[in-house]
Formats: structure tokens, C-alpha cells, sequence
């Protein structure tokens, strides 16, 4: 591998080069033979986000949620009340509405789940799920034997105005490149 590196041109910093250890961080997360978990720092940054006042408190707060929605469904349903505020058409007020959207955010994602190495020997369970004014849903499950099914990606985005107004089946429908592609182009079943 370092060799490599070397013919490529790839630099490697030492302080940051790590080779055989149990668990390491990747760009946000957390990767061990155990699974994908989200990075304790992302995690604490939601938890201890102050109360928001403004709009230039908000951005951020979102910025974080959207980096963590991989772990929940929840996000676009939980989050609806405060996509307005986004809007910088709209004056900014915050209520208890959003307060409660707030903390209810900040609890879905303060434990999220460890998601399960994608495994392509295994069968693979799609689910997805669109609520009708809010947003749709996906999760990309693994069929690890005995009813158990293992998480390996979730996610949700909220629907623009015009999707809002589609037909009900047509939220679920896939536009464009699907999130979850990588995993399921070659396999030879799915269901």
C-alpha cells in the first residue's frame, strides 16, 4: 500500500496515518469491525447546540443534522417545522413549535444506531416510506439470518412544493441516482 502511495503521488501525514487499528475516524465517522457509527464529536456538537435565535443559528444546527441523517428516518418528518425558517423569504420567528422540533431533532440523533458493514453475500431489504407532506424515506437493511435485520443506510429529505402536490405513490418513486446505488448495482437478489 505504501508503495503505492508512493508511485501515485499520494502523501501520507504521519500523525494521521493509522494501519491495524480496531476502530478509526473517517470523515465523520467512525469505522470498527462492529459496524459505521457517527462520530462521538458530530453527536456531542448536536446534543450541546445552544438554543437557536436566529436564522444564522439555525444553518448551522441543520448543516449538522444533515451530516448525521444517514443514522434515522426521523430527520425529515422531525425537522418539517423548522424548514421554513430556512426560507430567507420568510421573517423569522421562533415558537414552541420549534422548540419542541428542536429538541426532538437533538434526541433522534443523540444515540443513533451502529449501521451494519454492507455484507453483498447477504439479501438485501429496501424500505421506503413518504409522508405525505414532509418528506421520504429509505432504509437499506441486510438480512443477517433469524429475523434479524442488520441497518446499513437510512435516509430521508424533505419534499419541495411541487412534490408535495404528487400523486401518493410518486414520492417513493426513485429521481435521479439513488443514495443507496453503490450497494445494490450486481447483486444478484434483492426484495
Amino acid at each position: 500500500m505504501l508503495t503505492r502511495c508512493r508511485n501515485h503521488g499520494v502523501i501520507l501525514i504521519k500523525e494521521k496515518f493509522t494501519v491495524a487499528a480496531p476502530s478509526v475516524r473517517f470523515c465523520g465517522y467512525r469505522l470498527s469491525v462492529d459496524g459505521i457509527s457517527a462520530d462521538e464529536d458530530k453527536v456531542r456538537a448536536i446534543r450541546d447546540f445552544p438554543a437557536t435565535a436566529n436564522l444564522t443559528d439555525l444553518h448551522p444546527f441543520m448543516g449538522l443534522v444533515d451530516q448525521l441523517a444517514d443514522f434515522t428516518l426521523a430527520i425529515a418528518a422531525t425537522a418539517q417545522p423548522s424548514r421554513p425558517l430556512m426560507s430567507p423569504k420568510r421573517s423569522f420567528t421562533w415558537n414552541p413549535d420549534h422548540e419542541k422540533d428542536f429538541v426532538d431533532v437533538k434526541r433522534a440523533l443523540s444515540s443513533p444506531p451502529v449501521l451494519a458493514p454492507f455484507d453483498p453475500t447477504l439479501p438485501v431489504v429496501l424500505q421506503t416510506d413518504a409522508l405525505r407532506l414532509y418528506g421520504i424515506g429509505y432504509a437499506l437493511l441486510q438480512d443477517h439470518g433469524q429475523g434479524h435485520l442488520g441497518l446499513v443506510q437510512c435516509g430521508s429529505r424533505f419534499l419541495t412544493y411541487a412534490e408535495t402536490r404528487y400523486a401518493n405513490i410518486e414520492p417513493m418513486l426513485p429521481r435521479g441516482p439513488r443514495p443507496n446505488a453503490n450497494y445494490q448495482f450486481g447483486l444478484p437478489t434483492s426484495r
